[in-house]
């Protein structure tokens, strides 16, 4: 008589057969994973922050090439793993643990290689495999930090944070809720032991600690005189956001505007703007400061208004250009940056009085805005934007316990 086969037993068993199937390509990954043999990412933290400021880092793609990891017989070696959604330099990580003697190697990792251990499971058969460790499991036991550099919509919608310990999690925030909305609610943020973000409201020094984007440069030398300079400019992509407080349909106004008057000075540059649609757009920019070093006035938005702390590149950018911004976004800009070293925008009730005040100006008075920029780029308040502090603050939340 033939035996008969249950339904269940016979589903359990295809699908352990689906597992083991891939296990050979999953043993070769975590054993790479636990020795560290993971990619190196060729861009300084510096230029990362430039591009978490274009909004342009969300589709990064990774292709890791092999390195090696450094831990000694006695373990005083921690693996730290970093894994940002934008492109991050290994070398560079592991220089600044080294510069601040701190005994730990980075190890920069893809979103994309947590992704298939931390997603959701769905059903019945799914989540007992999961209970009976049939998925690949998650950490390497020499791994001591796992260090997140901000998270995509994808991971907060599809992945269980919790299946990582939280005591090891720390999460960097660079981008603000008009781009990475989901990254800031309450339950996701639950899942860090530490986070360090720039919005000055969130951070209390317990969980919540702050950080500056590290962007500080120095102003160029070879800059055009005023009378060779044109009236103004404006870099950025062609962006949007439902968010309310956005600021990317500002920087349309302040296109429209200039192309309404017909100011024969201002042309701007930036991606994704339609062609033939402005007549004033001048394409992408090869190189953004010795582009805007061209211009008087830079119209110089964040992406995100009436936030505490939100200052990124773009006001350095101007100010390394020697391009004068005009200036609209963190709400307590002045706590760092002198009110003399720019012009704000939300002094001016329309863009009539901004555009008569620009024209309006001397080449006295323009001089006079580029020296106290030059006394504020060497100053203690312009350090606290320098790679060098965003260093220390990395290496605080490496040793924190």
């Amino acid at each position: 008589m033939k035996k008969k086969i249950h339904p269940l037993f016979f589903s359990l068993s295809l699908l352990t057969f689906a597992v083991n199937a891939n296990e050979p390509v999953y043993r070769t990954n975590l054993k790479n994973r636990e020795s560290g043999k993971e990619g190196i990412q060729n861009l300084h933290l510096g230029q990362a922050a430039i591009a978490l400021g274009q909004g342009a880092i969300e589709n990064a793609n990774f292709e890791p090439t092999p390195t090696t990891s450094k831990t000694d017989s006695s373990g005083s070696f921690g693996i730290i793993e970093v894994i940002p959604n934008f492109r991050l330099a290994e070398e560079y990580l592991n220089g600044i643990l080294q510069k601040n003697n701190v005994e730990a190697h980075a190890i920069v990792k893809s979103p994309k290689d947590y992704y298939q251990q931390l997603q959701k499971r769905n059903g019945f058969l799914p989540r007992l495999a999961e209970r009976w460790h049939l998925y690949p499991q998650i950490e390497g036991k020499t791994t001591k930090k796992l260090i997140f550099y901000n998270l995509t919509p994808k991971y907060c919608k599809k992945c269980d944070l919790s299946k990582l310990p939280k005591d090891k999690m720390i999460l960097f925030m660079w981008e603000p809720p008009v781009v990475l909305k989901r990254m800031y609610k309450t339950k996701i943020l639950g899942h860090f032991s530490k986070v360090y973000t720039w919005d000055d409201d969130l951070v209390d020094n317990q969980k919540f600690f702050k950080f500056y984007y590290p962007v500080l440069q120095p102003m160029l030398t070879d800059l055009p005189s005023f009378e060779e300079r044109k009236l103004c400019t404006l870099v950025s992509s062609d962006l949007k956001s439902s968010h309310p407080l956005e600021l990317y349909s500002e920087r349309k106004k302040a296109i429209e505007y200039f192309e309404k008057v017909q100011e024969p000075g201002f042309e701007f540059y930036g991606r994704k703007w339609p062609e033939g649609l402005y007549k004033s757009y001048r394409g992408a920019s090869p190189d953004k400061l010795q582009t805007i070093k061209n211009y008087r006035f830079s119209i110089c938005y964040e992406n995100m208004r009436d936030v505490k702390g939100y200052v990124t590149e773009k006001i350095f950018d101007c100010f390394a250009a020697g391009s004068i911004p005009v200036y609209w976004g963190a709400s307590n800009v002045t706590d760092t940056i002198p009110k003399e070293c720019f012009i704000d925008r939300r002094d001016f009730a329309s863009y009539d009085e901004l555009y008569a005040f620009l024209r309006a100006m001397t080449k006295e008075e323009y001089n006079g805005y580029l020296d106290r920029i030059k006394d504020f780029l060497v100053s203690d308040s312009a350090k606290l934007y320098s790679p060098d502090h965003f260093e220390k603050i990395f290496c605080e939340a490496v040793r924190s316990e």
